[in-house]
């Protein structure tokens, strides 16, 4: 952190961006690197390009609750810290430890990352935000989504379900009553 990456002479870039995945396994193969890839990651958009670009790298861990807050969100080691560090066309490579059902980045974490010239991001784990992230421009490559968190772990997507759930409950109990023909023929209705 703190010094500029030599710059990559553009020919390289543009002889690296003809290089297929598989020539490049193999190179890695054959120097004996066998397990040095992402498992997961996946462009969320089809038409994404390849890129061509140093590797900034960053591994999210496991926080504890009570040290993941507003006020640790400055310190030199914060994502928000790594994000200044990043310098102009790197690639942002992320080791989420596999992690799906939290999301690393969203939409605001990424515009930064745009702004500053960041040329992509690349992680074994999700993002959430999914619309304001692609909003950005920014080329990710991930896992997928992942709703956010509320407070002590309550997954959104599971709350969600669980209302829809006691919701068809409901209805289905006033179908039964014998008295709900009239709802169950009118498809618009709702019963509450």
């Amino acid at each position: 952190m703190g010094t500029d990456p030599l710059p990559l002479d553009p020919e390289l870039v543009r002889v690296l961006s003809g290089v297929t995945t598989a020539t490049l396994t193999t190179v890695l193969l054959k120097k004996g690197l066998r397990n040095v890839w992402m498992r997961g990651a996946k462009p969320l958009q089809p038409d994404q390009p390849r890129l061509v670009g140093r590797a900034f790298t960053l591994r999210f861990v496991p926080a504890r609750e009570d040290l993941a807050t507003p006020a640790s969100w400055g310190a030199p080691i914060s994502t928000r810290a790594a994000i200044e560090a990043m310098p102009a066309g790197c690639i942002a490579v992320v080791d989420a430890m596999g992690v799906v059902d939290a999301g690393i980045f969203g939409d605001i974490l990424c515009s930064r990352m745009k702004m500053r010239g960041v040329a992509g991001l690349v992680a074994d784990g999700v993002i959430r935000d999914l619309a304001g992230v692609l909003g950005t421009g920014l080329p990710v490559w991930c896992q997928g989504t992942a709703a956010p968190r509320i407070g002590g772990g309550t997954d959104l997507r599971r709350l969600a379900g669980a209302d829809r759930l006691r919701r068809r409950r409901s209805i289905s109990k006033r179908h039964r009553c014998g008295r709900c023909r009239r709802r169950r023929a009118d498809p618009g209705r709702v019963a509450g």
